[in-house]
């Protein structure tokens, strides 16, 4: 669950966007809001597509790092 929720965190777009749309001098932006701003407003899709093909081996390395120590606590 833990892990689920870390990856969900990273999705949640919507209600961000919806809400604050990035906030006050960027005070809620978000991942997926900076990317889309830089994609989708700022005409620079390129460069949104290497900043969230850049966050994919991050999120590997959590999901490799976190699984033995989420399985460990199923065993007990």
């Amino acid at each position: 669950m833990t892990m689920l929720s870390i990856i969900w965190t990273f999705n949640d777009f919507a209600i961000v966007y919806i809400m604050t749309g990035g906030g006050p001098a960027f005070a809620t932006q978000i991942f997926a809001t900076y990317t889309y701003e830089i994609g989708f407003v700022g005409s620079r899709l390129g460069y949104a597509i290497a900043i969230s093909t850049s966050l994919m081996p991050f999120l590997i390395i959590l999901i490799l790092a976190l699984s033995p120590l989420l399985m460990k606590g199923e065993d007990e």
